[in-house]
């Protein structure tokens, strides 16, 4: 298993008895005096006196001083070769390989380590073996398309495809920070090693994430009998977890959430996608996490997605799924965070978060605030205004020494341009930087036009994410939503078709924005005489409730448009 030490070696007979050293002595005890017993009735009266000394001593958890290990306690100098070979035995070395011993180092045309002591090494394949591996390469391999549901997922050369495909293409979609720093390769991978709904999950995630690269349908029942044999398995296996106050058991049903989260939206199942991350919000309040929201990288990693994806989701669904104890913890990561340096930020991912915060913190002083104040009867409350105030021009301040930190971490960078692995973070963190100056107000500098200047960016990001062959999905970024308000806000002709042209040319989902279906409604509502008094409508249920008005007047909406899915799974 990639990631820990072996515990067999492939010189099976060419075991070293020094590398017990590191066994500790209390594995030993019993079983090592009852197993070596009927070799030390062998030894001499004074050798065998040693030996069981030194055996007593083990057992007793004391180390001989002179010994480090089983090689001293029965392999000592004045053995003779009679006994060096008793305890080399095939029942011996078997024994000894079964616990643990030193890796074989492969290096040609044999191993070093066992010339240097003098041990027979077979840890390379024989010429009898090479020629019955060539012998099966020569079969021929059974077609995919004979192989029945049942055994392509309980295959494991296929679950092994599946995890090749989650790691080479799928973590890389899901998130756009470089290899180094991805969360889906660093935390995630690593944790279905020992967890085996997150291995499920991850599973069933990669079937889902390759048939929609390919433009599949994976609702349709031939895909769904694959994907949910894995799926009901990790959701089975995570109730479990679930029982257990534990921070491990809590952090492993997050990171299910979270794989759950994007395997729902793969399938275009975005109701239940919002199930997974309002679990997910709930478990992040118990209070085994509640000491390592601040000390723990991957309680906080995970905290982070969950406000940024409930942040998205809340736009969406016109819902507040944010919940208080996310904004009380960004609003503490800020004021943690608020030094008035401007040095560059330390790396891109530490940018990204700030950023991250301020756009909740955003979120927090628009869509409560001001809703608070709308209520009250007789007009704003006087308090309430300045508060308001007040939060705004704090906010701008934080959002303008952003800026100032991104321009002096760029210029440490330099212009990193694809296929630099950290340049579409760079990217997603200029459009975003754009995105909130076409509001003069946070602005620290006017811009001709500012709106010009974002889609610049976005082509720019667009042109780098975008791939012709298939289709990509994501859990991270804005490109599409930002995209969609560009086209809803903007009055100029020639400006909104150049925002909808490039989201029809982008072919990605966002969580649970999709560009093709943002594009659906879009053109639905620009072929109408009225167009720009239904984008100033206020509907209930957010864009699926949008969309549910427009199929009431049209037929043009596909009816498996998975917005308007949501809106009819909203309304039963």
């Amino acid at each position: 298993m990639r990631g820990l030490r072996q515990t067999t070696s492939p010189c099976c007979y060419g075991v070293r008895l020094e590398s017990l050293a590191a066994l500790r002595p209390v594995f030993l005890s019993n079983a090592l005096s009852n197993f070596l017993s009927p070799y030390i009735d062998r030894l001499h009266d004074d050798e065998r006196r040693s030996v069981l000394g030194d055996t007593t001593k083990i057992q007793a958890g004391i180390w001989p001083k002179e010994s480090y290990g089983l090689h001293h306690v029965v392999c000592r100098k004045s053995l003779n070769t009679r006994v060096r070979n008793w305890l080399l035995t095939p029942e011996i070395l078997l024994w000894c390989s079964k616990i643990r011993h030193l890796k074989c180092d492969e290096e040609r045309p044999s191993c070093y380590r066992c010339r240097k002591d003098q041990i027979r090494c077979d840890g390379y394949a024989s010429p009898k073996s090479t020629a019955k591996n060539k012998q099966a390469k020569t079969q021929k391999p059974e077609s995919l398309s004979h192989i029945t549901i049942t055994h392509l997922v309980t295959d494991t050369p296929l679950e092994k495809s599946y995890f090749h495909h989650f790691y080479h293409w799928t973590c890389k979609q899901l998130s756009l920070a470089p290899g180094s720093s991805n969360f889906w390769i660093q935390h995630v991978l690593p944790l279905s090693h020992t967890s085996e709904p997150v291995k499920h999950a991850i599973t069933a995630v990669a079937a889902a994430h390759q048939m929609f690269m390919a433009g599949h349908d994976p609702r349709s029942p031939q895909h769904m009998r694959v994907l949910t044999t894995q799926y009901t398995k990790a959701l089975s296996q995570i109730i479990p977890h679930m029982s257990v106050d534990s921070a491990y058991s809590i952090q492993c049903a997050l990171v299910c959430c979270l794989l759950f989260i994007a395997f729902e939206g793969m399938l275009g199942r975005y109701a239940e996608s919002v199930r997974h991350l309002r679990a997910g919000n709930r478990l992040l309040t118990l209070p085994a996490l509640a000491c390592l929201q601040m000390d723990h990288p991957l309680t906080r990693k995970l905290n982070e997605i969950f406000s940024i994806l409930s942040h998205e989701a809340s736009n969406f669904m016109d819902e507040p799924i944010i919940p208080d104890t996310q904004h009380r913890w960004a609003a503490a990561q800020i004021r943690g965070s608020s030094d008035t340096s401007s040095e560059p930020f330390y790396d891109l991912d530490k940018a990204a978060y700030e950023l991250r915060e301020l756009n909740l913190l955003f979120t927090k002083i628009t869509k409560q605030d001001f809703r608070r104040v709308s209520k009250l009867a007789g007009g704003q409350d006087q308090y309430s205004s300045e508060h308001t105030s007040a939060s705004f021009e704090e906010l701008q301040r934080r959002f303008r020494q952003w800026i100032t930190r991104i321009q002096l971490t760029t210029a440490v960078l330099g212009h990193l341009k694809p296929p630099h692995p950290a340049a579409n973070q760079l990217l997603s963190l200029i459009l975003a930087q754009k995105f909130w100056c076409m509001n003069a107000y946070f602005a620290p500098e006017i811009s001709e036009d500012p709106i010009a200047d974002f889609l610049d960016a976005a082509e720019l990001l667009a042109k780098s994410l975008t791939n012709r062959d298939h289709f990509t999905f994501s859990l991270e970024g804005d490109l599409v939503s930002s995209l969609s308000f560009v086209v809803r806000t903007c009055s100029d002709t020639e400006t909104r078709n150049r925002a909808l042209s490039l989201l029809r040319s982008l072919n990605r989902r966002e969580g649970i924005w999709d560009s093709r279906e943002i594009v659906q409604l879009h053109e639905m509502t620009l072929s109408l005489d009225n167009h720009e008094s239904w984008y100033e409508r206020e509907v209930p249920g957010g864009v699926p409730g949008y969309m549910s008005e427009l199929a009431r007047i049209s037929t043009r909406i596909d009816s498996a448009n998975s917005i308007l899915l949501a809106a009819g799974h909203n309304n039963t």
